[in-house]
């Protein structure tokens, strides 16, 4: 699962039904009704589709969402599937392929994020290598190819988001040391790979979900090997220094997802034990967190992706 904030506020979550590694789902969305809170839409489909692993979205320098998703077209060769939003409504268009072709590691598809300048930016592991490929400017070729950042980690699962001056700031989760690294893009280059330690439990976790609070911290969260839901948070904006890790209870079966509602506070969704969605949400921006509420939704889903939240 993935979630992003449309351009009039509204959280829009997508999943992929079915899938994992080694099977294909097709892709699901839901929305909220009214910014900040209200019923949710019924599940829609996009279209029969054949997703491989977990989706991600971005949001376009005009508002607009684009999702990412890895597929097979043909067997044994994926392919980054793109679908984005049409201009002036939240209608989707088709989706087409991304011309480029990668082995991807464990993380089975890219997480996506959007430079300051606009520019989206796509992170996976990619026969190896944590690696990342960005947009260009030159309409021959808009992709730039796929760049290893200097991990080498097969196992490795992404998270990543921005900072409130735009920064990214990239996470992996290291399956075989069960250990953290974080990463920021500076107006220098990357900054370059810096170990965060992570307790047992934490260790132990599925993949990652980062988002940004309304006064530009980043925070962290992760599901523990006993389905509680972490966070650990920037002390200031910008700082470099970061929380413990600290609780938010449940029991969750898959990856979290976060975003930003309208108003600046945090919400996390993942699933229930019962299958259903649940999510979690800060009551004021900045502030303390409710307790968790069930919202239904497909109980077949099974890739919850990397969420990410860019606004």
């Amino acid at each position: 699962m993935t979630i992003g904030r449309n351009a009039d506020g509204r959280l829009e979550v997508v999943a992929v039904e079915g899938a994992d590694s080694n099977t294909f789902g097709d892709v699901f969305h839901t929305r909220q009704s009214q910014p900040n809170g209200g019923p949710w839409e019924e599940w829609h489909i996009f279209n029969r589709m054949g997703a491989r692993g977990r989706p991600s979205v971005a949001r376009n320098s005009d508002g607009r969402l684009e999702l990412f998703v890895a597929k097979d077209v043909p067997p044994d060769q994926p392919q980054v599937a793109q679908l984005w939003q049409l201009p002036g409504n939240h209608d989707w268009n088709g989706w087409a392929a991304l011309p480029m072709q990668v082995k991807f590691g464990h993380d089975e598809g890219p997480v996506a994020a959007t430079n300051s300048d606009g520019r989206l930016e796509l992170f996976s592991t990619v026969e190896g290598l944590v690696a990342h490929n960005w947009q260009t400017r030159d309409p021959a070729n808009p992709w730039s190819g796929w760049f290893g950042m200097g991990l080498e980690d097969e196992s490795s699962e992404l998270a990543v988001t921005a900072d409130g001056d735009r920064r990214i700031h990239l996470f992996a989760k290291s399956l075989g040391r069960a250990a953290f690294f974080h990463n920021t893009l500076e107006e220098a280059g990357w900054a370059g790979w810096e170990l965060m330690l992570s307790p047992d439990d934490v260790g132990r976790s599925l993949p990652m979900a980062a988002g940004r609070n309304a006064d530009g911290r980043v925070e962290l969260f992760g599901v523990g090997g006993t389905g509680q839901l972490w966070h650990k948070w920037q002390m200031r904006p910008n700082s470099v220094q970061f929380s413990n890790w600290a609780s938010l209870g449940g029991v969750s079966t898959s990856p979290p997802a976060v975003a930003q509602n309208a108003d600046g506070r945090l919400e996390v969704f993942a699933r229930g034990t019962d299958g259903a969605l649940y999510h979690i949400w800060q009551k004021v921006p900045d502030g303390e967190w409710s307790g968790w509420e069930r919202l239904g939704g497909l109980n077949a889903v099974n890739n919850f992706g990397p969420g990410f939240s860019d606004f």
